[in-house]
């Protein structure tokens, strides 16, 4: 599947192709092997970067995959969003991933000029929550954090003035939406026991 999406194939345009393995593989997500697909898709892409084109066409899948309703997919889907979105041209406008709520595009190598994440990075190697921007854990190379830690980052950021752009915030929560699900009811459940007790 990787091979037909890759390869040019002779006379036949390559949306088509794209399109039609996408299809295959909607068919029955899962057991066609869609999430090995698109991780070895990544893999290729980090050694042989994909044409502008072909990026485009596979964001316009996913978001279709997304604004459809991913399901247990969608973790694998937004990770794919991040993962592509690093490996695309930097002069490649991709399309944004869409759902019901506004769009914000981002760019991994235009969040990321000029961000120092060195330190923060130090930070997250050793588990401790410090005062860097969203921006500079955004663009640290290994983003490797647990819930209770991205509990507390967010809480931090929430309450303070992190002047970090949407983009930079965009680029943070794909990266950490594998846990944002948890992190948020965790969050919320705290907010809740801070206004009762405000109110007692």
């Amino acid at each position: 599947m990787v091979g037909l999406i890759v390869n040019t194939q002779p006379g036949v345009p390559q949306n088509v192709v794209i399109n039609t393995v996408f299809d295959h593989l909607l068919v029955s997500p899962v057991e066609r092997g869609l999430p090995d697909v698109l991780e070895l898709l990544y893999i290729f892409s980090t050694t042989s970067p994909l044409s502008c084109q072909t990026n485009q066409i596979i964001f316009t899948r996913l978001e279709q995959i997304l604004s459809s309703g991913a399901g247990d997919l969608e973790p694998v889907v937004w990770a794919s969003v991040y993962k592509f979105s690093r490996t695309a041209p930097a002069d490649c406008a991709l399309l944004p991933v869409v759902n019901e709520c506004a769009v914000t595009p981002f760019n991994e190598t235009r969040v990321c000029s000029g961000v120092d994440s060195s330190a923060a990075q130090q930070c997250l190697n050793e588990g401790r929550v410090c005062g860097f921007s969203i921006a500079a854990h955004a663009c640290a190379p290994v983003l490797n954090v647990s819930v209770e830690y991205l509990v507390t980052l967010l809480n931090s950021h929430l309450s303070d003035d992190d002047m970090s752009s949407a983009e930079s915030w965009k680029l943070f929560l794909t990266r950490v939406s594998h846990l944002l699900d948890i992190a948020l009811e965790q969050l919320s459940s705290q907010v809740q026991d801070r206004l009762i007790s405000h109110c007692n």
